[in-house]
């Protein structure tokens, strides 16, 4: 039977996968283009609010 999945678990092979450089950062987009993905999402969501109101 396999080994049950628990938070120790996953935990301890997220870091063997560490030790073994087998994982690479999350690539983190500077403040400027954040701030931009921001205001297209709520661009975006303001549309779509519009639109709904409209049909």
């Amino acid at each position: 039977m396999p080994q049950r999945r628990t938070d120790v678990n996953v935990a301890e092979w997220i870091g063997q996968l560490l030790e073994h450089r087998l994982l690479y950062p999350s690539f983190v987009p500077p403040p400027g283009i954040r701030r931009l993905r921001m205001l297209t999402r709520h661009r975006v969501q303001l549309m779509r609010d519009r639109a709904r109101e409209a049909s």
